[in-house]
């Protein structure tokens, strides 16, 4: 598991073993209590700046949990461009 990966999962306070499925309802959770229009407290630029990071990081955690779960390795590559060179 990356090291981001690992941040990741800890600000949407989960387990290094969480499942996609874990991560979409922390998600989920989370933006709804973050969400600009449940915060009335009138900081709207604050409230959305929050929201938007949170969306951003749940992107982020998703295509890392794509990227560990790939079919493909780091040894599917090597020396795949040594026959082109010939």
């Amino acid at each position: 598991m990356s090291v981001r990966l690992s941040v990741l999962l800890k600000q949407f306070r989960l387990p290094l073993d969480a499942t996609v499925r874990d991560l979409r309802r922390a998600y989920l959770r989370e933006a709804k209590r973050l969400h600009p229009d449940a915060n009335p407290s009138g900081d709207l630029k604050r409230a959305t700046r929050d929201f938007t990071q949170l969306r951003s990081d749940f992107d982020e955690a998703l295509k890392l949990f794509a990227a560990r779960t790939s079919p493909l390795s780091e040894s599917d590559f090597v020396g795949g461009y040594a026959q082109y060179q010939q």
